[in-house]
């Protein structure tokens, strides 16, 4: 082989060439610019050209490592939140409970956890709390308090002079609602505590299993799913995370059938070996990506990598240093709370479910209990070319 043949197959420019090509096409990726889609691709062609050599210094690493004596045990620990209208109905999160407590069958080596966190409505606390006990379930509640609410000031400081986000440009691009998501960010961040959660579920469960899966509250696992998970786990043990796709499930019904393996292609569960360090980042709320952004940090591809950034968001994570040591591992039940925005979602699910999500966002901080002065910006701050500060 010549020595130019041989610089033309070691190249990175061809990669670079079709990596440029595919973030080019996606108009709303922050990756959208030439330039940015040129340091992008040479990124992207570099990562994927050593992650090979990553995953065999894994291998290599995880056999000399203590933990590979240690057997495979797993801690499941399900976070329970609010009902948020549109997306759920009230009652929704105990439904949810009380079905996978009748139904969902005991896993060998595999503790069950649940968190309540921070619900806003005391009775559906109560009751929540009430199953859980009557069950002789282990669980933590993470309470909502009302003062600490109250001194929780609204997100204005970065709201641009002028901006058009409530002309017909502005609805019909959905920048509105992601500015009134914006707006309740720091409210948001309390009273959904959604990687606050997370990061309680993986403190909680780390040294009491091997495999910690810190996951929503209504997630269900058929006995098929999860040996599927444990069978990925046992051939790829030096990988320390594993992504977990969902289906979303329209009748609860389909998931007694042990044979049923529906497609899983939304946003994945993750499940993290207890000697990873990585946490999920308490800034981002929901609504805005708060599963996302580790997703980002730990290189995991998906449509979320051409979602649109507004000049509000934080800054995209840079890749963690275990980034790619991951696998895909079976799959879990997730319950569509609302089948009617689930079917008009349908084919362009991302855009409208998400849209769902901030709407969730919005009322669940509109219609927090005894908000007093605090319950809604006035109106008139958010017609103002300059945004005034609030009172506190």
């Amino acid at each position: 082989m010549s020595s130019q043949s041989r610089r033309e197959k070691l190249s990175p420019w061809p990669k670079i060439h079709r990596e440029l090509n595919r973030v080019r096409t996606q108009l709303q990726s922050p990756w959208s610019t030439l330039g940015n889609a040129l340091i992008s691709a040479k990124q992207n062609a570099e990562y994927r050209r050593e992650l090979g050599k990553r995953i065999e210094a894994a291998r290599e690493t995880y056999t000399a490592s203590p933990i590979s004596q240690i057997a495979d045990s797993f801690m499941l620990v399900r976070i329970i939140g609010n009902d948020l209208e549109p997306r759920h109905r009230k009652g929704q999160s105990f439904d949810n409970v009380l079905f996978i407590l009748d139904n969902e069958p005991v896993f060998d080596a595999c503790e069950k956890f649940w968190i309540v966190n921070r619900i806003v409505d005391t009775d559906e606390e109560a009751r929540i709390i009430g199953l859980l006990e009557s069950r002789r379930q282990n669980f933590h509640t993470i309470p909502f308090e009302l003062d600490a609410y109250r001194k929780i000031s609204w997100d204005v400081d970065q709201l641009v002079a002028g901006d058009l986000r409530f002309s017909e440009k502005g609805r019909a691009s959905g920048k509105s609602a992601r500015y009134e998501t914006h707006i309740r960010r720091s409210k948001n961040l309390y009273v959904m505590n959604n990687n606050g959660a997370r990061n309680a579920a993986l403190a909680i469960a780390r040294g009491r299993a091997k495999w910690l899966m810190p996951w929503d509250g209504n997630c269900y696992l058929t006995g098929s799913a999860f040996q599927r998970i444990r069978s990925a786990i046992e051939r790829n043990p030096h990988l320390p995370y594993a992504v977990v796709p969902m289906a979303r499930i329209v009748d609860n019904a389909l998931l007694l059938d042990q044979s049923f393996q529906p497609p899983a292609e939304e946003e994945p569960q993750i499940i993290f070996r207890a000697d990873t360090t990585q946490l999920f980042d308490e800034n981002y709320g929901y609504g805005r990506r708060p599963k996302i952004e580790m997703l980002w940090r730990l290189a995991v591809p998906g449509p979320w990598d051409r979602y649109r950034d507004d000049a509000w968001d934080f800054p995209r994570p840079v890749r963690a240093a275990d980034a790619g040591l991951l696998q895909k591992a079976g799959w879990v039940g997730a319950w569509i709370q609302d089948v009617r925005i689930w079917r008009s979602a349908r084919p362009a699910s991302s855009r409208v479910w998400s849209a769902a999500t901030r709407r969730s966002s919005i009322w669940s901080i509109n219609v927090t209990p005894r908000q007093s002065p605090l319950g809604l910006i006035p109106p008139a701050w958010l017609s103002m070319t300059k945004t005034p500060s609030p009172t506190r």
